[in-house]
Formats: structure tokens, sequence, C-alpha cells
């Protein structure tokens, strides 16, 4: 189904785990915690939670740095 609607769109095809990896970046991203991460998401370990935030981790430090301005501060 999934392929069907990005081909009916005009989008390149996604893998269902891909939607799964998107909301849990926009969860952090917005402020989520990992516990209600693991409770929205049915996770009963930090560890698939880690998993599925592993990829935009660094783009998600940079931003949380930026509006900390640890430089401004000195």
């Amino acid at each position: 189904m999934i392929e069907r609607r990005c081909d009916e769109a005009g989008i390149p095809r996604i893998h269902p785990h891909q939607l799964r990896h998107f909301a849990v970046d926009a969860w952090y991203e917005d402020g989520g915690s990992i516990q209600d991460a693991m409770t929205l998401f049915g996770w009963s370990s930090p560890a698939m939670a880690h998993h599925y935030a592993k990829a935009t981790a660094g783009k998600r430090a940079v931003a949380a740095s930026r509006r900390a301005s640890l430089g401004d501060r000195l």
C-alpha cells in the first residue's frame, strides 16, 4: 500500500520503517522524552528508541547546542 501511495504521489518509494525513524526523530526534535517515546511506540526498553534515533542524533545535538548558545555565555 505504501509503495502504491508513493507512486500515486509521484515521490520515491519508502520503506515503512522510514516512517518510524521519521516519527522518532520528530518526537525528539520537539522535546519528547525517551520514556514517552517508549510508551507511544510500544517499546519495553530504551534500546529501540536509541536505535531509531541514532541516524539523526548528530543533527539534534547540533540544534541543541545552538539553542543553548554556550559560546554566547563566555
